[in-house]
């Protein structure tokens, strides 16, 4: 063999080299390109379904109930006008809820998705969500039977408590209301993680208007 093939043979090893390299990292560059893809996927779908929740809350939470929602809500035997009426109005928030179930198992289930791609350490505000969903149909439950009751004005230990399932069951649209306050914490925290895989940046403009920095 001579300097000729010897040289020849060199070049072809180092060619063949280079392909195996390039094509080492053309493939580490598409599956990061495709985890990002999917990172910003998951996360655009995670801030669409959290403000959809959002709207969902304050219609299940609206003061209003209209009378389509009652008439059918049949009065028991056992109970007192002052008792129906509570179980009224605490019906319509299960019905509502109970109307729109799907969106609520919808995050539920992008929940485990969100914490196998993104990370369980930035899945915290699904969990406090669903904590502040089953806080307001667990005050439903409360005042049915603390709005039936007969109390006198100067019970102030019982008014208390009822204001204070009031502020979890109705959304007055109060800024200072903490059911709101606490909703809207949640919505902050879960627009920083997402909007930072979206963007890159490291500020975000909240739904609510304020602005959530990390």
């Amino acid at each position: 063999m001579n300097w000729i093939e010897i040289c020849l043979e060199a070049l072809l090893a180092i060619s063949q080299i280079s392909l195996a390299v390039v094509a080492f990292i053309g493939i580490n560059s598409w599956r990061h390109e495709y985890k990002e893809k999917r990172q910003i996927e998951i996360a655009e779908e995670t801030l669409e379904l959290f403000y959809k929740v959002v709207d969902v809350l304050q219609s299940i939470r609206n003061p209003t109930v209209y009378l389509d929602e009652i008439k059918d809500i049949e009065r028991k035997k056992e109970e007192n006008e002052k008792q129906y009426k509570a179980r009224q109005k605490a019906q319509v928030l299960f019905d509502r809820y109970d109307e729109q179930i799907e969106v609520f198992n919808k995050i539920h289930s992008l929940r485990y998705r969100f914490m196998a791609k993104i990370g369980k350490n930035k899945a915290k505000p699904f969990a406090d969500l669903r904590r502040i969903v089953h806080k307001i149909t667990t005050s439903a439950i409360i005042l049915k039977d603390l709005w039936g009751l007969e109390r006198k004005p100067e019970d102030k230990t019982h008014w208390k408590f009822v204001r204070e399932n009031e502020n979890i069951f109705w959304d007055d649209r109060d800024s200072n209301n903490p059911t709101n306050l606490e909703i809207e914490r949640i919505v902050s925290e879960i627009e920083t993680t997402c909007e930072k895989i979206i963007s890159g940046k490291n500020n975000t403009h909240s739904r609510f208007g304020s602005k959530a920095t990390t």
